[in-house]
C-alpha cells in the first residue's frame, strides 16, 4: 500500500465504519488513536497492547477481538502492522504474539485515512475526544495539543456523568430505605468499555458500600480488580481513582483488625507519597485527609491493644493527634462534610480513649466533655450533610465515653443531664429529654434500632449497641432483661473478626460481673 491509493473514510460516530463497511468500535477506535498519536508531523507511532485492552471490558477479550479487528482491516485495504519494528511491511509479519502488540500505522498508510464525524471532516479535537485523554498524553510530547483536546466536554461525556451521580444517589436511598441493600442502581449502571474513568468511580462506590455494611471480602475483591485496572496509569484522574482505592484496601484491613497489615499497607503508602510521582499523596485534599484519618486510627488502636511499648508510647500518641489534626484540616480545605463529620468524630472518641497518655499540653480538666462535644459535632454534620440517620457510632461511643468506657482506671458515669447543659445547640441530639431521660432510654433506643429487622447496622454495631444496653441494664440491676440482651449479643459473635469478638466477649462478662449468683 502507499501513499498515493484511494483515500479510505473513517466514520468516528456511530455507526462506525471503516472504507465504507461497516464497524466495531475498537477497530475505529486504533486507527483514531494511530492518528492522534502521530501528531501533526504523521510520523509512526504506536499505540501500546494494554491501551487496547483498556478499551474492552476484560483484557482476557483482546486476542478475540484483535482478530475480528484485524479481518475487518484486511477486508477495508488498511494496514496496521504489529510489533517492534516498525520498517516491516505488515503482511510479513507473524501472527504469533500479536495480541502483545504494539500496533502502528506507516506514515504513508496514515495519508491515505480520512476522518468524517457524521457528514463532516473530523477536526483534531473530534479525534482527540474519541481517542481518550491517555493517548492525548502519549502523543503531548511530540504534538502540541490545545486545552479543547485535552479537557473534552461532549454531550454523551456529560450524560455518562450524570447517569453515575443519578445511579449513586438512587443507591444510596435505596440502600437506606432497605436499610444497608445492595445498589441495585449502580449495580445495573451500563457503561462502555472506554468509559474507564467513570466506570472506576462505579466500582469504588460499590466497594465502599460493601465495606460499610461489612462485606470486607466483597469490597477487598473489587478494589483489587480496581488497583489492577488503573495501574500504572499516567492519568491525573486515574490517578486520584486509584489513591482512594489503595486506601480503601488498607481501610478493608482495618476493619478486619489485621492491624500490622493496615499499618504495612500505610508505610507504602507514605513512602510513595515522597516520591516525584507521590504528588496525589500530598497535594489532594481529600486523599490526604483519608490517609491521615485512617492512620490516626490504625495507631489508635494499636495503642488501646496494648501493641505499643511504654517508651514508644508518648510519640505514638503524638503522631495519632498529628494525624488527626491534618486530617480535620485536609477535611476543611476540601470542604467535604463527610469528611468532616468522620474525622470529628474519630477526634473525640480518640481524645477519650487516649486521655491517659495525652501529652500536658492536650490533656486539661473536662477531657470527657470535649470528647463528646466532637463526637456529638461529627453526628450533626452527619445528619444535616451525610445519612438523615446519623451514624451508630456516634451516639454509641457517646454512650461509652459518658459511662467511662475503656479507661483502665475506670471512671465514674457521667450524669445525662450535665452532658445536655455543656454540650449546647448538640444536645439536641440526645433525644427529646421528656424522652430520653437518662442513658437507659438512650441505649434501648440503640438496641432497638440495632435489632430492628430493616436495620443498616453492622454487625459490629449491632454488638456495641446491645453492649452499652446490657451495661445500662446492669447498672439498674435488671438482670432478667440483661440475660436477654447477653444472649443476643453472644449469637452475634461468631459474625465478628477475631479481635472484636474477644472485645465483646470481654466486655459482656464485665458488665455482668455485679449479677447476683
Amino acid at each position: 500500500m502507499s501513499e498515493s491509493g484511494p483515500v479510505i473514510d473513517v466514520q468516528i460516530q456511530r455507526p462506525f465504519s471503516v472504507g465504507g463497511k461497516p464497524a466495531g468500535r475498537l477497530a475505529v477506535w486504533l486507527l483514531a488513536a494511530l492518528a492522534v498519536r502521530a501528531g501533526a508531523q504523521g510520523e509512526a507511532r504506536a499505540v501500546a497492547a494494554p491501551e487496547v485492552a483498556a478499551q474492552l471490558d476484560s483484557a482476557a477479550a483482546l486476542p478475540m477481538a484483535l482478530t475480528r479487528v484485524f479481518a475487518m482491516y484486511r477486508d477495508a485495504s488498511v494496514e496496521v502492522g504489529w510489533g517492534s519494528d516498525l520498517s516491516l511491511a505488515p503482511d510479513t509479519l507473524s501472527l504469533r504474539g500479536r495480541s502483545r502488540g504494539p500496533f502502528w500505522l506507516a506514515p504513508g498508510s496514515l495519508a491515505r485515512l480520512r476522518f468524517r464525524m457524521g457528514e463532516r471532516a473530523a477536526t483534531p479535537e473530534d479525534l482527540a475526544r474519541f481517542a481518550g485523554p491517555r493517548i492525548i498524553e502519549g502523543a503531548a510530547a511530540r504534538t502540541a495539543v490545545s486545552p479543547a483536546m485535552a479537557s473534552p466536554l461532549m454531550a454523551d461525556d456529560l450524560d455518562r456523568w450524570y447517569a453515575l451521580l443519578d445511579a449513586r444517589q438512587r443507591s444510596e436511598e435505596e440502600g437506606q430505605a432497605r436499610r444497608g441493600g445492595p445498589l441495585q442502581a449502580l449495580s445495573e449502571l451500563r457503561l462502555a468499555p472506554h468509559e474507564r474513568l467513570a466506570r472506576a468511580w462505579r466500582q469504588f462506590f460499590v466497594a465502599r458500600h460493601a465495606r460499610r455494611a461489612g462485606e470486607v471480602d466483597a469490597a477487598r475483591r473489587a478494589l483489587r480488580a480496581l488497583v489492577r485496572e488503573l495501574a500504572g496509569s499516567l492519568d491525573a484522574r486515574e490517578q486520584v481513582a486509584l489513591a482512594l482505592a489503595r486506601i480503601g484496601l488498607v481501610w478493608c484491613d482495618h476493619q478486619a483488625r489485621r492491624l500490622s497489615r493496615a499499618q504495612a499497607g500505610l508505610r507504602q503508602l507514605s513512602v510513595e507519597a515522597q516520591q516525584p510521582a507521590g504528588a496525589v499523596w500530598r497535594v489532594n485534599s481529600r486523599i490526604a485527609c483519608e490517609f491521615h484519618n485512617l492512620r490516626a486510627l490504625v495507631m489508635r488502636a494499636q495503642l488501646v491493644e496494648g501493641r505499643i511499648a511504654a517508651a514508644e508510647r508518648p510519640a505514638a500518641v503524638r503522631g495519632v493527634l498529628a494525624d488527626l489534626r491534618e486530617a480535620l484540616i485536609c477535611a476543611v480545605e476540601s470542604d467535604a462534610f463527610t469528611l468532616l463529620e468522620s474525622v470529628a468524630g474519630n477526634l473525640g472518641y480518640t481524645l477519650w480513649l487516649l486521655e491517659p497518655w495525652l501529652p500536658p499540653d492536650v490533656a486539661r480538666q473536662g477531657t470527657r466533655l470535649e470528647a463528646i462535644r466532637w463526637i456529638l459535632l461529627g453526628e450533626w454534620l452527619c445528619q444535616r450533610h451525610g445519612l438523615a440517620a446519623g451514624s451508630p457510632w456516634n451516639l454509641i461511643n457517646v454512650c461509652r465515653v459518658a459511662r467511662g468506657a475503656g479507661q483502665a482506671a475506670g471512671a465514674p458515669p457521667m450524669p445525662l443531664a450535665r452532658v445536655r447543659e455543656k454540650v449546647g445547640i448538640t444536645a439536641g441530639l440526645l433525644g427529646a429529654p421528656g424522652r430520653v431521660r437518662d442513658w437507659i432510654d438512650l441505649s434501648a433506643s440503640l438496641a432497638e434500632s440495632a435489632l430492628a429487622a430493616d436495620t443498616d447496622y453492622t454487625p459490629t454495631q449491632q454488638a456495641a449497641a446491645l453492649l452499652e444496653h446490657a451495661w445500662q441494664l446492669a447498672g439498674a440491676s435488671r438482670w432478667a432483661d440483661f440475660e436477654r440482651c447477653r444472649a443476643v449479643l453472644l449469637t452475634l459473635l461468631p459474625r465478628l473478626a477475631p479481635m472484636d469478638r474477644r472485645f465483646f466477649q470481654r466486655e459482656i462478662e464485665g458488665a455482668g460481673a455485679p449479677a447476683p449468683h
